[in-house]
């Protein structure tokens, strides 16, 4: 099966969206009859009513079916534009909250994070950042659009009660080796500066609980910092 190009998916999804305008329209209108009906029985009969009522609730169930394939669509478009080279994407760290802030972020961000939380006492929200990095020549409004009305979150979690010395371990302030290139950031820079600088956050669970933080320390070595002494760890 041929690969479908980004300007075929626009097509694609921009005619969906006028679909589904015009299915709204018509249900709303639908649904305004069946009112006024409601009210003044004379003007129809129950069978029409109900006919009227079926349309609509189709017409309905046509704009939901819409609705979820178009969150389908987004993603091969936005798949397409970067093969193609006209996107890309950046995973960009929004912010730090409490388990109990939980209710208030869906709503502000209008997302649905993990339902089981037991044991999670914060979690990190991450949101992908399009960057545009040529124009589109025949649907550049369109994808301005689709961006500023679609946003992917990504949430990680961590429980700070499961080592003693978690807290500790994040507090821990790193060096410079003895390498000319990378190192740290700033004077009292900590091992989580540095996970949420790099973007290792949505690994923290693996990374601070790995014997010796084997991982963690070849990332440290690879970015010009020296690793983390644990005898210096545990004497605290």
């Amino acid at each position: 099966m041929k690969q479908k190009n980004s300007t075929t998916l626009l097509k694609e999804y921009k005619k969906m969206q006028t679909a589904k305008i015009h299915s709204r329209r018509t249900s709303i209108v639908l649904l305004f009859i069946i009112l006024v009906t409601s009210i003044f029985p004379k003007l129809t009969n129950t069978w029409i009513s109900l006919a009227i009522m079926i349309i609509s609730l189709f017409i309905l169930g046509i704009v939901t079916t819409i609705n979820i394939y178009n969150k389908h669509i987004v993603n091969e478009i936005t798949n397409s534009l970067i093969k193609e080279g006209y996107i890309e994407l950046e995973n960009k760290f929004v912010g730090e909250y409490d388990i109990k802030d939980k209710r208030k972020i869906e709503k502000q961000y209008k997302i649905k994070i993990f339902n089981k939380i037991k044991n999670i006492d914060k979690f990190y929200l991450y949101a992908d950042e399009v960057k545009y990095l040529k124009h589109h020549n025949e649907f550049q409004q369109l994808i301005n659009q689709i961006y500023r009305t679609n946003k992917n979150y990504q949430i990680y979690s961590y429980s700070l009660s499961k080592l003693d010395y978690f807290n500790e371990l994040l507090d821990y302030k790193l060096e410079d080796d003895e390498t000319e290139s990378g190192g740290v950031s700033f004077e009292g820079y900590t091992v989580e500066d540095y996970i949420e600088e790099t973007g290792l956050i949505k690994d923290i669970d693996h990374l601070l609980n790995e014997p010796n933080l084997t991982t963690l320390n070849k990332h440290l070595k690879e970015s010009g910092i020296k690793p983390i002494n644990l005898d210096k760890l545990y004497k605290k």
